[in-house]
């Protein structure tokens, strides 16, 4: 190698004009008319050489040049970038010339693409220049090294966009790359493109306008965690219609594809361009790989024919005893999420009855994606939170904590309209100015409670699932504490079985639902919401069997009458109890002590004798009597606040009317409808305006969430 030092070329070019500088020289650039010193020269430990001219002259003609003029033979005096060391790369910092040849790209095409050099603590840094379409620099992101975890950072106070829009792009797409890099890369080699600094920074609301001219917009997707973020934000984007995946298999990115193969990267390139898969295939492809994965993890629960019984086998084992309706119900009142219209539900008892251990455990069986768990809430928290809520079930732990009238109001707007749609004003710089906040539902209840009833509004919107209060249940529920419980319940395969069910394209069709409306006697306006809970419910039932049950033409699932058997099963009573067709045995329990008493105390019961009799606690005896009182059934005729009850039988207790007919009845129903002559007939499958609103018979589907 010929001994040479940045001092003595740089003499030799100056003619007396050279200079010293940080690190280096400045001098007479050989290769232009160069008027004042614009070549930089700076000496390597290993006596190499690195040359920069700021007026643009490419390095290999300045190196030419040099070697030249001073009798160099070869070009042993540079060691390209890649190869330095870690000391070499570091000493003066990371140089526009740095970036050049680690990047392989001239240096006059870096400048006009507003690629610069400046020195920071004085080390060098490349400088990445962000303008508006306009060509006003916008913000500047800074290049320090070469590779590290800190190589990048913004200049004070300037925020990401993207890179690239100052440039005149007259074709019908346009390529997303990561990172300046990529976006140079692909523009030396004429594929117009725009950088997007950083997986996570591209911003829909901010960037998507700039790509509504372009019919098909192209992404490069990186193969590491990056990728899969950007991957991610572009699905859920308004350009995901148009969108087209690249995967430079092989290849960290496209520059890495260049620097691999500078000749024939052109024609490499644009055979992955052409290759492009659209994001919607590219998706179904994913989902259905990612769904029989999932299917072959919880296959056993998919196959088995009643999956509700087995369901309660397992919570039975975390503890909970009896309530098997609740339990079942409460497993597909979660599951209802994955409807258009998600069922709602309330467990009602007294405390310490079991309400929130039977929800705690059942939650165990779903993803965390499946709910949301909150234990108290503001007033306008639905308004504000930013958790998305779309097919999920908000689990609220008690009542109480749905703050004020106008939480309450919050809730039967999103599960009544299936979304919330809030009008407020902000304070601003230029004053008070309007916003709307929209949150996307459907979105289900399920909320515990000690009280009888809930704000009336509400109560009509949930289906009461209540939890038993006999000595005999609390017995069974000591004796189950005292047990030691081997918890052998694979959660897990539960929680893949839920994520399969997400993944599904399913959609449910009632053959028989407006045989069943037409055998429904009208008993209550209440029946027109819980007509429709019970359809949802029937339809989760074949959901969680679809794999037990046929499909019609369409693809979409057909609930049997085995769906409606064990449906019916689990809320016949609810049902009928809801719009006072029946009442309670509880309620009848407590009528009847009552009644058997009044003699002994001159139609002045007790509470603490009703308990006595029906051989219950003193708090649940009164719970039961309060509703009988409210019912009418029993009679207090202690007129003074805060004192003990006297009671006494009130109005009798009417024989109780089946709302929902059984399986045989509904099999053989001839029923026929029959309109009023000045009533026009509604369409078929129609029995009301508010149910043919929602859509509830045979003519119905059901789309799952995916």
């Amino acid at each position: 190698m010929n001994n040479i030092s940045a001092e003595n070329v740089a003499r030799v070019l100056g003619n007396g004009k050279e200079k010293k500088i940080p690190n280096g020289w400045q001098t007479i650039c050989p290769c232009h008319d160069d008027k004042n010193p614009s070549l930089s020269i700076k000496e390597e430990p290993n006596e190499a050489l690195l040359y920069h001219c700021h007026a643009g002259c490419e390095y290999k003609d300045v190196k030419r040049e040099i070697h030249s003029r001073m009798g160099l033979s070869g070009g042993g005096v540079h060691i390209p970038y890649k190869n330095r060391t870690t000391a070499q790369q570091s000493q003066n910092g990371f140089s526009l010339e740095d970036f050049a040849e680690l990047k392989g790209l001239p240096l006059d095409f870096l400048q006009i693409n507003f690629v610069s050099e400046f020195f920071l603590q004085e080390q060098k840094a490349v400088k990445f220049s962000y303008l508006d379409t306009d060509g006003n620099e916008i913000s500047v992101r800074q290049r320090l090294a070469a590779s590290g975890n800190n190589k990048f950072r913004w200049r004070k106070k300037d925020k990401p966009l993207l890179y690239g829009l100052w440039r005149e792009v007259n074709t019908e797409y346009i390529i997303l790359v990561e990172g300046e890099s990529d976006a140079l890369t692909l523009w030396y080699n004429n594929f117009p493109a725009l950088g997007i600094p950083g997986a996570t920074s591209f911003k829909d609301e901010r960037d998507s306008v700039f790509l509504k001219d372009y019919k098909k917009i192209y992404a490069v997707i990186e193969p590491d965690k990056g990728g899969e973020a950007l991957l991610k934000r572009l699905s859920e984007s308004t350009i995901a219609d148009r969108l087209f995946l690249i995967f430079p298999d092989g290849y960290k990115d496209s520059s890495e594809m260049y620097l691999a193969d500078k000749t024939n990267f052109r024609a490499e390139f644009q055979r992955f361009l052409d290759s492009a898969v659209s994001l919607d295939s590219y998706l179904k492809k994913q989902n259905e790989k990612i769904r029989e994965d999932l299917f072959n993890y919880c296959e056993d629960i998919t196959l088995t024919p009643n999956i509700l019984n087995l369901f309660y086998q397992d919570i039975c084992k975390l503890g909970v005893v009896g309530e098997e309706k609740t339990s079942k119900l409460t497993y597909l009142l979660l599951t209802s999420r994955l409807l258009d219209r998600p069922v709602s539900g309330v467990l009602k008892g007294p405390s310490s009855a079991g309400k929130s251990f039977i929800t705690e455990n059942t939650l165990k069986f779903f993803p965390d994606s499946a709910y949301q768990l909150i234990t108290a809430m503001s007033e306008k928290n639905l308004v504000y939170s930013d958790k998305p809520i779309k097919h999920k079930i908000l689990v609220i732990a008690e009542a109480v904590g749905i703050s004020g009238n106008f939480a309450s109001y919050l809730i039967r707007s999103l599960l009544s309209e299936g979304r919330l749609d809030y009008e407020t004003i902000n304070k601003t710089a230029n004053g008070l100015e309007p916003k709307s906040i929209s949150r996307e539902g459907p979105t289900g209840l399920l909320v515990t409670t000690t009280k009888l009833n809930l704000h009336p509004e509400n109560e009509t919107r949930l289906f009461s699932l209540p939890i038993t209060d006999t000595n005999n249940q609390t017995k069974e529920i000591l004796l189950s504490i005292a047990k030691e419980l081997k918890n052998n319940v694979e959660l897990d395969k539960w929680k893949k079985f839920q994520e399969w069910l997400e993944m599904s394209q399913n959609q449910v069709t009632i053959p028989y639902a407006e045989k069943l409306a037409l055998m429904i006697p009208p008993a209550g306006i209440r029946l027109r919401r819980d007509f429709k809970a019970v359809l949802g419910i029937i339809k989760c039932h074949a959901l969680i069997h679809q794999l037990h049950r046929d499909k019609d033409t369409d693809g979409r699932i057909i609930a049997s009458l085995k769906d409606y058997e064990a449906i019916r099963e689990l809320v016949a009573d609810i049902i009928s109890e809801g719009v006072e067709a029946a009442i309670k045995n509880s309620i009848r329990e407590t009528v009847s002590a009552v009644k058997h008493l009044e003699p002994e105390f001159d139609h002045s019961v007790p509470v603490k004798a009703v308990a006595a009799q029906l051989g219950i606690d003193k708090s649940s005896a009164s719970r039961r009597c309060k509703e009988a009182i409210k019912l009418g059934y029993i009679i207090n005729q202690e007129e003074t606040k805060g004192r003990p009850y006297k009671l006494k039988t009130g109005d009798p207790l009417p024989e109780d009317t089946q709302i929902l007919p059984s399986v045989e009845e509904l099999m053989n129903c001839t029923v026929a409808h029959e309109f009023e002559e000045d009533t026009p007939p509604l369409p078929s499958g129609i029995v009301s305006d508010e149910i043919a609103k929602d859509s509830c018979y045979s003519n119905e589907t059901i789309s799952c969430f995916c």
